[in-house]
């Protein structure tokens, strides 16, 4: 009866991993796959393009996040601007009738 998982062989030395290099690139790697230099500059334009994307997706969401944001301040600072010029036209014309009534009885 095996006591511990260390005591049994492990599953990897019977495992074979695939060779997915070309038979004249085989060498040992200790399974890491080698690539060409046109392979190595096609992985890096990808990852290149990938991250150009991932940054613009951000950016421009962002971006309209930010607008949006604006633009709903804009709307509620527009608002109260016009509440205090209501408020200041309704006592224009308070002081205006108090004017009229203190100094038309002189």
């Amino acid at each position: 009866m095996l006591t511990h998982p260390h005591d049994r062989a492990c599953w990897t030395e019977h495992f074979r991993w695939p060779q997915l290099v070309f038979p004249r690139y085989r060498q040992h790697t200790g399974g890491v796959i080698a690539l060409t230099e046109a392979q190595v500059w096609t992985v890096i334009a990808v990852l290149a393009a990938t991250l150009a994307g991932f940054v613009t997706l951000t950016v421009t969401l962002i971006m309209r996040t930010v607008t949006a944001q604006i633009e709903g301040l804009r709307h509620e600072m527009n608002a109260r601007f016009e509440g205090m010029n209501h408020r200041f036209d309704a006592l224009d014309r308070d002081v205006q009738a108090l004017t009229r009534r203190a100094f038309d009885g002189e």
